[in-house]
């Protein structure tokens, strides 16, 4: 099922409700290059340790932490700039 224009909110919330289940995200980079990324939210494993959180951890901010499945690595989604997210076979986009 496909849900259209959703908000930046919504989409956050859509994001939030993953529960650490894999999902495909598609958003602008900072750069300007479109990015489709498979993650999820809550791994704790391969954390460096460095003892500072990270500034995406913040509620107040339009950051999520995820970390990225194909990369093997932690990486930030702006969700200000999410277009689409592809999870449990429904598609959100904006």
């Amino acid at each position: 099922m496909v849900f259209r224009n959703l908000d930046t909110k919504k989409l956050t919330q859509i994001l939030a409700d993953t529960n650490g289940k894999i999902f495909q995200a598609t958003f602008v980079k900072r750069n300007g290059e479109v990015r489709d990324i498979h993650c999820r939210t809550n791994v704790k494993k391969h954390v460096k340790g460095t003892g500072k959180p990270s500034f995406a951890l913040k509620d107040d901010n339009p950051y999520q932490l995820v970390y990225d499945l194909q990369k093997k690595g932690y990486r930030v989604i702006n969700c200000d700039t999410l277009q689409r997210i592809k999870f449990q076979n429904n598609i959100y986009e904006r």
